[in-house]
């Protein structure tokens, strides 16, 4: 599963962005393309949805990065931060 949010934005004559979140692939049915194709449609939904951009955040502890990148994901042009409630 994942979870796509379509923001609105503006800046880039007000086109929106997207923001994805939580994706998971049960341990189960890891390793059978399921998260690329998770991620295909996602990205699809994306650029249905006029966003000029797709950003995500992933844990650097689940070494999942190399998987984004394989699927387009760059890390060359921004900072992921965060701040969490105490």
């Amino acid at each position: 599963m994942a979870t796509l949010h379509v923001l609105p934005n503006v800046t880039w004559g007000g086109r929106p962005y997207a923001l994805v979140e939580n994706v998971v692939t049960s341990a189960d049915y890891r390793g059978r393309g399921i998260a690329r194709k998770v991620m295909q449609a996602t990205i699809e939904a994306a650029w249905a949805a006029d966003c000029y951009k797709i950003m995500l955040l992933t844990s650097q502890a689940r070494g999942a990065k190399g998987f984004y990148e394989a699927i387009g994901f760059s890390d060359d042009n921004k900072y992921g931060m965060i701040i969490r409630r105490s």
